[in-house]
């Protein structure tokens, strides 16, 4: 059964409005009529044993007093919590999209078709491993030298060349190739292949700038004539440190030249019919220019596959 006891604190006898079983505590029980059906001496014996235990309380029955000096406390069972788990809510997450790069290649010269169709056998090869005959120098305007596989012309002074003539190779009808390194090089300066060298020191002059421009002249009698100006090809790469394939083909008055196997001029000229190789570098304004060649290579042509070609103007 359920107990409700409303508890107040003694404070003197005097203050107490009891039933006359005791002058200590008063209290109900729901149900309570089992007390009131025992004798007034059980009865009396059971409020003592609540007074030894509970001095300082009056127990009031029925909830028939109220006393103004009490300070009611309720015994109420507490049920136990249903614990529910957390309602969850989804939360959406929402990947970061990474931006599809799509990579533009680098466009790259295409050789130009059927060159190699009209070869011959290679008639000279140069790996500047050892000293073949190639002229080297020291002086106040630069050096000359082999070195790595490969031979480097320095210039110290502005405005100033320096060149390197080939062993005994008397050449007329013919291609080569041949690949410059820039190592050091402003964009006045100027590298490249000096052909049909004749013993008077007359030839024709192919030649690359560190800017990407390129041109093509002749010298007679220390006459300098421009064949082909100064143009900008858009296959040189320029500056330094840089790789270019240099490429002639001579046959007859016909030249054809190629920079990165591609090919850039065309033209015609009669005045120097053979000769020997040199490499040049020429300086500009600054006078300290580095450049290195290697890997030069010359084949015969087969003349009934030489192209006719239209000069350019």
């Amino acid at each position: 059964m359920g107990i409700n006891l409303y508890a107040c604190k003694h404070k003197s006898p005097t203050e107490m409005k009891t039933p006359a079983a005791s002058d200590c505590v008063q209290f109900a029980l729901s149900g309570g009529s089992r007390l009131f059906r025992m004798n007034s001496k059980r009865r009396a014996s059971v409020l003592r044993g609540l007074c030894k235990i509970a001095p300082a309380l009056l127990v009031c029955a029925f909830g028939s007093l109220s006393l103004s000096s009490c300070l009611s406390v309720v015994y109420v069972s507490t049920p136990t919590p249903t614990l529910r788990p957390p309602t969850l809510t989804p939360t959406f997450v929402f990947p970061t999209l990474i931006p599809t790069v799509t990579i533009t290649p680098e466009p790259k010269p295409s050789p130009t078709p059927d060159l190699f169709a009209g070869l011959g056998s290679v008639i000279y090869h140069e790996t500047f491993s050892r000293d073949s005959g190639w002229g080297t120098v020291e002086d106040p305007r630069g050096v000359i030298s082999l070195q790595d596989g490969k031979l480097t012309i320095v210039v110290h002074q502005p405005e100033t060349f320096r060149y390197s003539p080939s062993p005994r190779l008397e050449l007329q009808d013919f291609y080569l190739e041949l690949t410059a390194h820039t190592e050091i090089c402003s964009p006045d300066d100027q590298y490249g292949i000096m052909f049909r060298v004749n013993p008077d020191n007359e030839h024709y002059r192919f030649m690359l700038y560190c800017d990407g421009g390129a041109k093509v002249s002749r010298f007679i009698q220390d006459s300098k004539s421009i064949l082909i100006p100064k143009t900008e090809t858009f296959v040189v790469f320029p500056g330094s440190p840089a790789d270019n394939r240099l490429g002639i083909w001579a046959s007859g008055d016909e030249f054809r030249f190629y920079i990165n196997e591609i090919e850039v001029f065309s033209t015609r000229d009669n005045k120097i019919a053979s000769g020997k190789l040199g490499l040049i570098v020429q300086t500009g304004d600054t006078g300290l220019t580095t450049i290195s060649f290697d890997g030069l290579t010359v084949w015969s042509l087969i003349p009934a596959t030489q192209p006719a070609i239209t000069s350019t103007p």
